[in-house]
């Protein structure tokens, strides 16, 4: 058991690795929600290209975010992050939504694609 000191906090030592650490944290969270704001990125060329109406760009929100939740749910009910080691879950669900965002700049069928990119 390690000794807490009695000190102020200015007195511990801070690790090594924090910052390298914490950038590979958060370049890995931007490519992994990346799929959440894809569609507004690029939504005046989606909407010029694909003629979509008013409602169109809100469905593929709508989507990915269906998509989330049912990837939460199916996670909760099979227990796999008590199994499977966090960094190996991440790097599995990133993969996912981009090969599901992958899918659905080539798919003729906007909605099934999209929903599948919230994995």
């Amino acid at each position: 058991m390690t000794a807490v000191p009695a000190g102020p906090a200015d007195s511990v030592p801070e690790p090594a690795a924090r910052w390298t650490q914490l950038l590979f944290l958060s370049i890995g969270l931007s490519f992994a929600m990346a799929p959440s704001f894809a569609a507004s990125a690029v939504a005046p060329q989606l909407r010029s290209d694909w003629g979509l109406g008013a409602m169109g760009l809100p469905v593929l929100t709508v989507a990915v975010l269906v998509g989330f939740s049912i990837s939460a749910i199916v996670l909760a009910a099979t227990g796999a992050p008590d199994v499977v080691p966090g960094p190996r879950l991440f790097a599995i669900g990133a993969a996912g939504a981009g090969l599901a965002n992958l899918g659905f700049a080539s798919s003729p069928r906007i909605w099934p694609a999209r929903s599948r990119s919230g994995c």
